[in-house]
């Protein structure tokens, strides 16, 4: 059993201590607003995988056996903490959500589109972000590390929200010196605002709706995207909080903690790159959420790797079309990332990331992983192998006849995320081949004639 499956069952169970706990503090203070918040929490917080809240427990168990601690080590008590992980998920993508213009998140509608929450969504997304406090001075406040617990949240999610504003950032900002408002005020007939007399509009949208910093398409600004954005609230925030459970600070092990950035760093890249391509070519019946990078001119790994690469005739193709909400637009840039060969470029890329961080944990002195949860690392690799695959390609080919019998052309390691589930059609595909055949190919070597979606 994986690291972060090992205790996913009592996790599970503390949701129900934690939730209550805030909802208590809740009725005592605002008991009108009891009932939308328990629902505003179970609606946003335990959905998903929960991963991020599991790297907090499986860091600390895996710390706790290592130090020989393990029978003082309080797993409920370790499921707690984690949860401040799910809950400052939830404020996060709430907030995304909105900001996005989001349809769905894990296979339902975004929490701001349901009729009774539309933008009261933005102080929803606050008050999920001071329930992580809440729980750690609840529960954590007469733990040794407290302090450390409540830094960390504070930067990281300072960080984190630095690498939303570049995320959310226009690429074609770079060549605009304002933004235009999207709710300009009316105007009085000399050209001045309701509210400013006298100042005129183009003034007005100066002083009070500076441009954001333009992104470009660059590998340092994806992976500087990349490591404030996701690296450090996936990673990073996780396991440093499992750390200070287990007594382990960064100011007491600065060289541990250095490793430990550069590991979260590199997976977070790898996770970012993997988010990229499925929002791209994912099936959103499968991942439970709808592709918008392209129409959003988000920087990702995609539009990054395809400008080192593009012509002067596709660079233009690609600045016609990118950003877009039109479904033609859209179609274009696919189609200009399949001339440019992105998916095969993503599997080598990926093969690459991944042996970089082996390498990297293969290479750790003793002392340094003594420290280090080393093997919920590799555990976390290991999954984002099986899941992520190669992506080529993501979308079977139909059949076809030739040479006297079927044949299917398509990858072997697509994500599991992309593989629909056809029973019908493989159990059908399944007897043509076993007739052809005579079941002697399919008995020897079954990979190699079946599709990856079998």
């Amino acid at each position: 059993m994986s690291f972060l499956q090992k205790h996913r069952a009592v996790f599970d169970e503390t949701f129900e201590e934690v939730a209550e706990q805030l909802l208590a503090a809740i009725r005592e203070r605002a008991p009108p607003a009891a009932v939308f918040l328990e629902k505003a929490i179970r609606y946003n917080v335990p959905g998903g995988k929960l991963a991020r809240g599991l790297t907090v427990v499986a860091t600390a168990a895996e710390i706790a056996d290592k130090k020989q601690i393990a029978a003082s080590f309080d797993l409920r008590e370790a499921c707690r903490l984690g949860w401040c992980m799910e809950f400052l998920q939830a404020a996060f993508l709430i907030a995304d959500d909105v900001m996005d213009q989001s349809a769905t998140r894990r296979g339902k509608p975004c929490w701001y589109t349901l009729p009774t929450v539309g933008l009261e969504a933005v102080n929803d997304s606050f008050l999920h972000l001071a329930f992580v406090q809440q729980i750690l001075r609840h529960f954590f406040r007469r733990h040794a590390n407290y302090l450390d617990m409540l830094e960390l949240v504070d930067q990281i999610s300072f960080e984190t929200e630095l690498g939303q504003l570049m995320d959310m950032t226009p690429s074609n900002q770079a060549n605009k010196a304002n933004a235009a408002p999207s709710h300009p005020q009316p105007t009085t007939p000399g050209g001045s605002t309701a509210s400013h007399p006298g100042v005129a509009v183009k003034q007005v949208v100066s002083d009070l709706i500076p441009a954001p910093v333009a992104a470009s398409f660059s590998q340092e600004s994806y992976e500087r995207i990349c490591r404030l954005k996701t690296a450090q609230y996936t990673y990073y925030l996780p396991m440093a909080l499992g750390l200070a459970f287990c007594g382990i600070t960064e100011q007491a092990h600065p060289g541990p903690f250095g490793i430990l950035r550069r590991l979260c760093n590199d997976l977070g890249i790898l996770f970012q790159e993997q988010d990229d391509m499925l929002d791209c070519y994912g099936d959103a019946a499968v991942t439970g959420k709808v592709g918008t990078d392209i129409q959003d001119s988000k920087v990702t790994w995609l539009a990054t790797e395809a400008h080192k690469r593009m012509s002067a005739q596709q660079q233009a193709i690609f600045q016609r079309h990118y950003g877009s909400p039109e479904a033609a637009s859209v179609a274009a840039v696919k189609a200009l990332y399949e001339e440019l060969g992105m998916r095969d470029l993503w599997s080598r890329e990926e093969a690459a990331r991944v042996g970089a961080i082996t390498t990297l944990l293969d290479g750790l002195p003793a002392d340094q992983a003594a420290l280090l949860p080393v093997g919920l690392v590799r555990d976390l690799l290991a999954a984002m192998e099986q899941e992520g695959g190669s992506t080529q390609p993501y979308v079977a080919p139909p059949p076809c006849w030739a040479g006297g019998g079927w044949r299917l052309w398509v990858s072997s390691r697509a994500p599991d995320r992309l593989r629909p589930a056809w029973d019908p059609l493989r159990m059908l595909l399944l007897l043509l081949l076993w007739l052809e055949t005579e079941g002697e190919a399919l008995a020897h070597d079954e990979a190699a004639v079946l599709p990856w979606w079998w």
